[in-house]
C-alpha cells in the first residue's frame, strides 16, 4: 500500500482497532535463518504516522496474537480487499486524495407532501 493512501486512510479513521490485515514481516526461519519475508494475517492495534512521514502499524497475530508491526508498504490486503478498492470504498483515490464524484444516476425521489 501507498504512504499517502495509507496516511489519508489513518487519518480518516477508516483503520480502527481490530481491522484484519495481510502484511509482510520478517521472521526467523528454519535452521536460524535470519529475516525471512513471510506474509501473515494480522489484527490492527494501533497507528503511528511517524516523524519521517511513514505509516507504521503496530499488529497482533491472527493465530496467536503475538506483537508486530509492519510499515504501509508492508501491508497487502485490508480486510481481504485490495487497499485501493477498500480506499475507493471512502471515496479516497489510491493517491490519497478525495474522489470526484461523477453525476447520480437513477430515479429521484418524489417529494410527497403529507396534510392532515
Amino acid at each position: 500500500m501507498d504512504n499517502k493512501l495509507a496516511e489519508a486512510l489513518v487519518l480518516k479513521g477508516v483503520l480502527p482497532v481490530g481491522t484484519e490485515v495481510k502484511a509482510r514481516h520478517k521472521v526467523m526461519g528454519l535452521g536460524s535463518v535470519n529475516n525471512v519475508s513471510v506474509v501473515d494475517n494480522f489484527s490492527i492495534t494501533g497507528s503511528v504516522i511517524r516523524e519521517d512521514g511513514r505509516v507504521q502499524f503496530k499488529l497482533a497475530d491472527l493465530r496467536c496474537g503475538n506483537p508486530s508491526s509492519a510499515y504501509a508498504e508492508d501491508v497487502q490486503e485490508i480486510d481481504g480487499m485490495d487497499p485501493v478498492r477498500f480506499a475507493s470504498v471512502y471515496n479516497i483515490t489510491a493517491a490519497g486524495d478525495k474522489a470526484v464524484l461523477g453525476k447520480r444516476r437513477g430515479r429521484k425521489p418524489k417529494n410527497r407532501v403529507v396534510e392532515d
